[in-house]
C-alpha cells in the first residue's frame, strides 16, 4: 500500500468517525479545503465531478481560489485555543485575526459562518446517499448566498 493510499484511507476513517460522533472541527474544515487544493486548479477539479459540473459553471472559480488563500490565512492567524473552540471568537479576537491575516473583519465573519454551515451540513449528511448529499450541498450553497 502506498503512502498516499494509506493517508487517504486514514482520512476517510477519521472523517467517518468524526461524522458519527458529530465532531466536525475547524481543523477538519481547513484540511478538506487543502485536500481540494491539492487536486489542482478549481476549474479542472470541479469539471470532473458529476453533479457538480453545473454548479461550477455558476461560480467564479478564480475568485474561489483567492478566497481559499484568504481562508487559509485566517485559519493560520488563529490561536490553537480558537481553532479548537471557535465559539469563543468575540469581536476583538476576530479583529486580531483579521489584522494577522491581512483581511477585513467581515471576511473572518464569513469564514466562520462557512465553517458553522459546513459543520451543520456534516451533522445532517450522516446516512445519506451521494444524490442526497449533492442536493443538500446545493441547498446550503443557496442559503449561503442569501445570508
Amino acid at each position: 500500500m502506498s503512502v498516499r493510499t494509506w493517508i487517504s484511507a486514514w482520512w476517510e476513517r477519521r472523517c467517518a468517525e468524526r461524522e458519527k460522533n458529530e465532531q466536525f472541527k475547524l481543523d477538519d474544515f481547513i484540511a478538506q479545503m487543502l485536500q481540494v487544493r491539492r487536486l489542482g486548479p478549481m476549474s479542472k477539479t470541479m469539471g470532473l465531478m458529476p453533479g457538480i459540473r453545473e454548479l461550477a459553471g455558476k461560480m467564479d472559480l478564480g475568485e474561489a481560489e483567492k478566497q481559499m488563500d484568504r481562508m487559509e490565512a485566517i485559519y493560520n492567524s488563529m490561536a490553537v485555543e480558537e481553532r479548537e473552540y471557535p465559539e469563543i471568537l468575540n469581536g476583538s479576537r476576530r479583529r486580531r485575526i483579521a489584522d494577522g491575516a491581512g483581511v477585513r473583519t467581515i471576511e473572518v465573519n464569513q469564514f466562520m459562518r462557512q465553517f458553522f454551515m459546513s459543520r451543520d451540513m456534516m451533522h445532517h449528511v450522516g446516512g445519506m446517499g451521494v444524490g442526497g448529499k449533492i442536493d443538500l450541498m446545493r441547498k446550503f450553497m443557496d442559503r449561503g448566498r442569501r445570508d
